[in-house]
């Protein structure tokens, strides 16, 4: 089985920071990584990037270790992502508010990619052989995501489950499930029957247009088949492939009114 990963971001103002970080690699495992930091919460385009980076450093260290086969807890993987986090925007004297982001991870074990969700966002997934993508939408009731950072401060956590407590809500495939605001999101894809596993912020359900903005927002599902109708699977092929869906749109006058982030694994069955 050969595999690849590959990201991209990008900001909706090029004289603003952009919120959205994404990192992806293939040792010592496949790997594909994305932080969207919240606009309302000041320094959040540095804590973004150290979520992403502190989660790259926490897959990388569970898996030098030689056990290829296990696969980290969910909770556990998001407690020590966040401390480490924490402890490095301490450092550089950050808000406590920076880390405020959502925190999407993807890694192969035992031949199957592990997608775990904190916070907004898209996971995408195509089987092999089929051309329709599976999507799943992960959004908040309160259009206020329950963060990790939330886990670092008690009275920010305990304000949050009273002011904010309401249902996490997963569409998928015409259906809606319900849970809990801290809820687990974890989703399991088996290389052998999906080839492609992707993750997006919400920025993809953000495109609008321009010269006739009386038609409301794009749907994230006509963004999402523009930004991997990968044509191969190549070195940086999501940053071909956005790239591209970025120039095509901007001509056609359809802009973004958020920042992007994508970021994919591949998995390419190899022929006998």
């Amino acid at each position: 089985m050969k595999l690849n990963a590959d990201h991209y971001f990008t900001g909706k103002n090029r004289h603003r920071p952009c919120e959205d970080y994404a990192v992806s690699g293939t040792e010592p495992v496949p790997y594909a990584i994305l932080a969207d930091g919240c606009s309302a919460s000041p320094g959040s385009h540095t804590g973004a990037m150290l979520l992403a980076l502190s989660a790259r450093r926490e897959v990388r260290r569970i898996f030098r270790r030689g056990a290829a086969q296990s696969v980290p807890d969910y909770e556990a993987l998001g407690r020590a992502v966040i401390r480490r986090a924490a402890r490095m925007a301490r450092l550089a004297d950050l808000p406590e508010t920076a880390l405020d982001a959502t925190l999407m991870t993807a890694f192969v074990t035992a031949e199957t990619v592990i997608v775990h969700a904190y916070g907004d966002g898209f996971i995408i997934a195509k089987r092999r052989g089929k051309p329709d993508l599976c999507v799943a939408e992960i959004r908040y009731e309160t259009n206020a995501p329950y963060y990790l950072s939330y886990q670092t401060d008690r009275a920010r956590n305990r304000r949050y489950g009273v002011e904010m407590d309401g249902a996490k809500v997963i569409q998928c495939d015409g259906e809606s499930l319900r849970v809990g605001y801290d809820a687990p999101v974890c989703y399991r894809f088996p290389v052998r029957e999906f080839s492609l596993v992707a993750l997006a912020s919400d920025g993809l359900a953000s495109f609008a247009d321009k010269i006739a903005p009386e038609k409301g927002l794009i749907p994230a599902t006509d963004m999402i088949r523009e930004f991997t109708a990968f044509r191969n699977f190549n070195g940086q092929f999501v940053r071909r492939r956005a790239r591209r869906a970025v120039t095509t749109c901007e001509k056609r006058g359809v802009v973004s009114t958020d920042d992007i982030s994508v970021a994919a694994i591949y998995a390419e069955e190899e022929t006998p």
